[in-house]
């Protein structure tokens, strides 16, 4: 059965050759590595240069393992491909946010934000990324933003928290509320014991 499933994959594939989909498909479902899930995402590249989604994907993958770089170049070309592509936006700003560049990351994430408004990982990377510049009370409303759109964001409530933390505000209620939704640490523990 199972050779008869693959001469039925294969042979299409072999007398019509694969398109740029079947890469991306088999970059998404079947490569067991990033280093495959790259190569499948790479042909599927050569064949449609204009394939967003496989740019997209492709960077996704390189961030993961540490290739902020080469990420932010996917990402961007990704977005001159398609300049309404929200998750294009959101994922260069946390490859720039990995590199230090966290002014450029907010700008990513704003523009991410304007095409969707209701991209709540967008608005607390935003307020993340604003604690890190010390802009407590900015981060505080991405935050909340991100818990009225997605009420069961343990990482906004946790945030928030932190920002709360840093201006001597009433902290412990969103950090309790972050580990009852499982994100709990000992951070969270010490605090608000």
């Amino acid at each position: 059965m199972n050779k008869l499933l693959l001469i039925l994959f294969i042979l299409p594939c072999l007398l019509f050759g694969q398109t740029a989909e079947d890469y991306y498909e088999k970059a998404l479902y079947y490569s067991s590595d990033s280093q495959s899930q790259i190569d499948n995402l790479t042909e599927a590249i050569k064949i449609n240069p204009d394939f967003a989604d496989a740019y997209h994907h492709r960077g996704f993958v390189k961030n993961v393992f540490g290739k902020h770089i080469e990420a932010i170049e996917d990402f961007t070309v990704a977005i001159k491909i398609n300049p309404d592509f929200a998750k294009a936006y959101y994922h260069r700003g946390i490859a720039k946010n990995m590199l230090g560049k966290h002014i450029e990351a907010i700008e990513d994430f704003t523009v991410a934000i304007k095409i969707n408004p209701d991209f709540a990982d967008a608005y607390n990377s935003r307020g993340a990324t604003k604690t890190i510049l010390g802009k407590h009370i900015e981060a505080i409303e991405d935050f909340t933003v991100a818990i009225k759109i997605k009420p069961d964001f343990a990482d906004a409530y946790n945030g928030r928290g932190i920002a709360k933390y840093h201006l001597k505000f009433n902290y412990c209620s969103d950090l309790k509320i972050a580990c009852y939704l499982g994100l709990c640490d000992t951070y969270n523990k010490k605090l608000c014991q």
